[in-house]
């Protein structure tokens, strides 16, 4: 009778645990940017971010995906799309998979767009819609937390990092640019996050400015806690890192 009464409170305590699963976070929380101020910039890697994804392997992970222009505006429209974490011992299978193969056909309906996207603007503004999305993504409580940047990065908004006064200070005084950045918006805290900076220079002198301008931004996120690499091509390696 006592083995009994254990066996029963076991079942029953994880019942409640099961039912108090919080379904509605996702485990990966992903936002990539583009950059179309310039037509040769690097397309993003859209195969390899849905690949990442790693549904195949667990049908049940929550997944929240972002797409975001960098545009000669400081202030642009994003899109969204969620995939609810749910608890496969509650679930259904059959019904699980037609919502996954709802979410991957909205994600393959994002990229198809992304890849068609092409423009050139006099302006690019970076820092500000990168800063916000991260002071969003700061209060995530997915386990994985990634923002994917393809762009120079050459901020050419209130500051211009074209400014030969103004890249020379990008090398000898970025505590003084970074400064003039977050007055227009603090960053928060953070730690958890992975930024994966993504260009491929076509020559020595892009080679070069990248160099600089990536160092800075990268020091900049890492003065908050964020985990910064850059790189020329995504890999699922890479992303382990």
């Amino acid at each position: 009778m006592k083995t009994s009464i254990i066996i029963l409170t076991v079942l029953v305590s994880a019942a409640v645990a099961a039912l108090t699963l919080p379904s509605s976070i996702p485990t990966k929380e992903y936002i990539l940017f583009g950059d179309i101020t310039d037509t040769h910039q690097l397309k993003p890697e859209t195969d390899q971010i849905r690949a990442s994804f790693e549904l195949d392997d667990n049908l049940w992970s929550g997944i929240a995906f972002t797409w975001v222009e960098i545009t000669d505006l400081k202030l642009n429209l994003e899109k969204q799309i969620v995939l609810p974490k749910k608890n496969q011992l509650l679930g259904n299978q059959l019904t699980r998979k037609k919502e996954v193969d709802a979410f991957l056909t909205k994600y393959d309906t994002i990229a198809n767009r992304i890849q068609a996207r092409e423009g050139t603007k006099d302006h690019s503004a970076v820092y500000l819609p990168l800063a916000k999305q991260l002071n969003q993504l700061s209060k995530s409580t997915a386990n994985d937390r990634r923002v994917f940047v393809y762009s120079d990065l050459m901020e050419n908004a209130d500051i211009s990092f074209y400014n030969t006064a103004t890249f020379k200070a990008l090398i000898h005084s970025p505590d003084s640019i970074a400064t003039s950045l977050e007055e227009q918006l603090q960053l928060s805290d953070l730690q958890g996050i992975t930024v994966h900076f993504m260009y491929r220079p076509k020559n020595r002198e892009e080679d070069q400015q990248f160099a600089v301008v990536s160092t800075f931004f990268q020091d900049m996120l890492e003065a908050h806690n964020a985990n910064v690499v850059i790189q020329a091509s995504l890999t699922i390696n890479t992303m382990n890192r």
